[in-house]
């Protein structure tokens, strides 16, 4: 009897024995928090841009077409861009607020003639972030006028022959190569003189200058 109750005593010594162990060993090692690694941010694809934008027509015929990949966005008087007419090429920078191209090398300022022009002006502006003023190419300086043609001198008096005798009253008279021309002599004192044709108020005479002819107006005459 005594032997059983040291045999249950025993066994209960060692179930007590295993509790204790199990209660005081070891404690759990410390669970590391699960990270999880960050989104990655979408990437914002960049807007696509028309490198064959179709205008329309110019007023020669020609397709405008627009390479709006190509403008590149500076001060509102100055974006760069390229644009086609018919085939050919040609660099150019745009002034959204003054309504009008530059076209290089010549650097000749063009304004919009067609609706074409200006749809490809509004597009390149609106492409840089402005928009385009409409407006017309200055007008040329008014051009003045001719000046009238002078009157054609009058026609001379036809000439006729006269005889006759007049005298110069009030020298000195001038005598004339021609009705109004050149001096040839001057009559000094009073003097008769032989009148031989008359050109309107202009009198002939060969006895003032020495037997030339010559010609005396009639307001150095008396009759």
């Amino acid at each position: 009897m005594k032997r059983a109750s040291l045999l249950v005593l025993g066994t209960a010594a060692l179930a007590l024995n295993a509790c204790i162990t199990i209660e005081t060993g070891a404690p759990p090692a410390p669970t590391t928090p699960q990270t999880t690694a960050p989104a990655v941010a979408a990437t914002t694809t960049a807007p696509t841009c028309n490198s064959k934008f179709a205008a329309g027509n110019a007023v020669g015929g020609q397709a405008v077409t627009v390479d709006l990949c190509t403008v590149k966005p500076g001060t509102p008087q100055t974006i760069s861009f390229v644009y086609y007419l018919g085939q050919e090429k040609i660099e150019s920078s745009a002034d959204c607020p003054g309504g009008n191209w530059t076209t290089y090398p010549e650097r000749q300022v063009h304004y919009p003639k067609s609706s074409a022009t200006q749809t490809m002006l509004n597009a390149v502006c609106q492409q840089a972030g402005h928009t385009a003023t409409v407006a017309a190419a200055p007008a040329p300086a008014p051009v003045p006028a001719p000046a009238p043609a002078p009157a054609p001198a009058p026609a001379p008096a036809a000439f006729q022959e006269a005889s006759g005798t007049a005298v110069v009253f009030d020298p000195p008279s001038n005598v004339r190569s021609t009705p109004g021309g050149a001096v040839i002599c001057s009559v000094n004192a009073q003097t008769q003189l032989r009148l031989t044709g008359v050109s309107g108020s202009w009198y002939r005479t060969s006895d003032a200058c020495g037997g030339a002819t010559g010609f005396i107006h009639k307001s150095q005459l008396r009759f």
